[in-house]
C-alpha cells in the first residue's frame, strides 16, 4: 500500500543516502572507540581518582558523545529537508486535503 502523502524512498538520492550513511558509520566508529577506551566492560571507568577530575572527565565523555551525535543528527536533518522539498514539489498538484478545515 502506497502512502502518497508521506516521504518515500524515491525521495531521497542516492547522495544523500549515502551521506547519511557515512555520517551514522563515523559516528558509530567514534562511539566504539570512546566506549572501548572508556568502558571497556561495558562500564564507565574513570582515570582520574579525585572525584571533581572525574566529573570533568565524565562531562567531556558525554560531549564527545554528544556531538559526534548531533553531526550525524545534522546530516539526516540535511537529507530529510532537500527529501521534503522535493516531495512538496511531486505533492503540490496532487495532494488532496483528507481533512479539510471546518
Amino acid at each position: 500500500m502506497t502512502r502518497p502523502n508521506h516521504l518515500s524512498a524515491a525521495d531521497y538520492t542516492a547522495d544523500e543516502l549515502s551521506q547519511i550513511r557515512e555520517a551514522v558509520d563515523a559516528t558509530t566508529s567514534e562511539l566504539v572507540t570512546l566506549l572501548t577506551a572508556c568502558a571497556p566492560d561495558g562500564r564507565w571507568q574513570p582515570t582520574e581518582t579525585d572525584q571533581l577530575a572525574q566529573l570533568s572527565e565524565a562531562d567531556e565523555l558525554l560531549d564527545r558523545m554528544y556531538r559526534s551525535l548531533g553531526r550525524a543528527r545534522r546530516s539526516i536533518n540535511r537529507a530529510d529537508e532537500c527529501a521534503r522539498s522535493r516531495f512538496r514539489a511531486r505533492t503540490a498538484t496532487t495532494s488532496v486535503m483528507t481533512n479539510p478545515p471546518t
